[in-house]
């Protein structure tokens, strides 16, 4: 019999091969994750375990929120295959909640998927970059005329979905490196900071960077500066990583004197982004989207035909609209961005009064899985691929860290015994 948490850590592991080791069967990518979730569903449902909830049913509104689109799309076939690999993907985040039910789940699942999984995947965007540098590249490079310099992906499709899930580890790291009761981890969470921050320069995506730099602005204002303390460690490492980054661009421009009219190029489409190709086209995908909803306000137009619509204007996008706001509007109308919207603030209220309950060393493991999955939801309003298994890992590990919080609360309110605090799933 296979041990439980192999299979978890199996899942975490496949959730990141977006772009390699799958078969298409029937003109459908069939990959290992979905094994791997098979076999924890089956385990969590023989086993009567499975954590549901009243955010499990947001979960499954935020998917049927996309069945009466199918009235309107232009594709049924298309829409009905994400619809149901939309539930795919709610699946992903149960089944991880179902699995994490106590703190010491909770704790190690965190350290597993950032200081392992994160670890795997970023020795081979290392390996990209170094195969690159000698000549022997292992991967394709990813839009030459556009990138002179190497864009690592690792094992995902392209460096944007790469840099989605740098921000969220980035993310981790930085919440455990700052909590004291992680002492022991920290030169490990330090080390691993480095490739991966590394990596992300590589990546010049530049919304993750924009996702990083919100979430843990967000951290310091609220778990810092409301008390007016700012721990020495937080400015010496502010201070050590702006050092770090403008070494790393003029060691890169000296190196490679080349890459100077490429990096002053990308830094003048970030200072006025209008004037770039890729900002262009998300502005298009607003008019567009807003030109589409005159005509199905309610309910959208069909999840998955965004590129019909586009390839009627002769432009060749088989991506949904690279903002996810914009994509629930299109796609489900105006009942599929209230469940959307539903969702979201329903993960930040539960966040806040998990945060008000739980203990110090439990407020950690919340911060990290909570801004974690926030750094991914805020770079999906700069690339969307919401059909993104790691994710929804993610928001499985958030769920489990606030139901910790909020027994924490149910203990306090009816002097339920600790046992039963611990293991209880709040609705």
């Amino acid at each position: 019999m296979i041990h439980p948490r192999i299979i978890l850590y199996a899942l975490f592991l496949a959730s990141t091969w977006e772009g390699v080791l799958y078969a298409t069967i029937s003109g459908v990518n069939v990959r290992p994750y979905q094994l791997f979730l098979v076999l924890g569903f089956v385990l969590v449902f023989v086993r009567r375990s499975i954590a549901f909830g009243m955010v499990g049913l947001l979960l499954c509104a935020y998917v049927l929120a996309g069945v009466p689109s199918l009235l309107n799309s232009v594709a049924p076939s298309d829409s009905v295959r994400t619809l149901f690999f939309s539930g795919v993907m709610v699946l992903i985040a149960l089944v991880v909640r179902s699995f994490l039910r106590t703190r010491r789940a909770v704790e190690r699942a965190i350290l597993v998927w950032i200081l392992v999984i994160g670890n795997l995947v970023n020795v081979l965007g290392l390996l990209q970059v170094v195969t690159w540098v000698i000549g022997a590249p292992i991967s394709p490079h990813f839009a030459p005329a556009f990138y002179p310099l190497y864009r690592p992906y690792s094992f995902f499709i392209e460096p944007n979905f790469y840099g989605n899930f740098l921000a969220g580890q980035l993310a981790i790291l930085v919440v455990l490196w700052l909590t004291p009761a992680y002492k022991r981890w920290w030169p490990l969470l330090a080390l691993s900071s480095l490739p991966a921050f590394f990596l992300l320069a590589l990546n010049q995506s530049r919304g993750p960077w924009v996702a990083l730099a919100l979430v843990l602005l967000l951290l310091v204002i609220v778990r810092y500066l409301r008390r007016l303390v700012i721990p020495l460690r937080l400015l010496c490492a502010m201070g050590l990583g702006v050092l770090a980054g403008l070494v790393l661009i003029v060691a890169g421009l000296l190196v490679v004197p080349d890459l100077a009219g490429s990096f002053l190029q990308r830094l003048r489409d970030t200072i006025n982004p209008l004037q770039e190709g890729a900002a262009s086209d998300r502005v298009y995908d607003i008019l567009l989207s807003a030109e589409a909803m005159r005509e199905h306000p309610w309910i959208g137009n069909g999840v998955g035909t965004w590129g019909y619509y586009v390839g009627r204007e002769g432009r060749d996008v088989r991506t949904p609209p690279r903002n996810l706001v914009v994509a629930w509007l299109f796609e489900k109308g105006v009942v599929g961005a209230l469940a959307g919207f539903l969702l979201f603030l329903t993960l930040f209220v539960r966040t806040a009064l998990a945060l008000r309950w739980a203990d110090a060393e439990l407020r950690s493991l919340i911060w990290a899985s909570f801004l974690g999955w926030l750094a991914v939801f805020v770079t999906f309003q700069f690339t969307v691929l919401e059909i993104s298994p790691f994710y929804w890992v993610l928001m499985g590990m958030l769920l489990s860290a606030t139901d910790l919080g909020l027994a924490a609360r149910f203990a306090s309110l009816h002097a339920a015994p600790a046992s039963f605090a611990v293991a209880a799933t709040p609705r």
